[in-house]
């Protein structure tokens, strides 16, 4: 997920640290569809390692048909790492899930806070 799985939240929401941002709106806006966007990206990814692994599986199955002597062996060396890969992209996906969770919060906070700055400067120029 680009930077937002590594980079504080406050950081993400922050316009001044955007050089293609001159206000919070844009910045928010444009992150919030960045963030979908990379979480979109990952879960793709994810998806691909998937079927690569289910591949292998495969493969390791085709490997154990030719030769049965040593099936139970291939079988147990094989699998359990497969297990572990598929396991690694699960938390991967959560992690990220959360994530992204938690920084669309954030801006739709920020975006309350803008909204409510500009309810109070309307109301101060009155």
């Amino acid at each position: 997920m680009d930077d937002f799985m590594h980079s504080p939240i406050e950081d993400i929401i922050d316009y001044r640290a955007c050089p293609d941002c001159s206000s919070p709106d844009e910045h928010l806006e444009h992150t919030l569809y960045d963030v979908q966007n990379s979480y979109t990206q990952l879960g793709e990814l994810i998806y691909r390692k998937n079927k690569i692994i289910d591949k292998w599986e495969e493969g390791i199955h085709e490997l154990a048909r030719r030769y049965p002597g040593s099936a139970s062996d291939i079988k147990a060396r094989a699998i359990p790492r497969l297990q572990r890969l598929r396991d690694e992209n699960l938390r991967e996906i959560a992690l990220a899930e959360r994530q992204r969770d938690e920084i669309i919060t954030e801006i739709r906070k920020m975006e309350e806070h803008i909204e409510e700055e500009k309810k109070y400067s309307r109301e101060d120029r009155q």
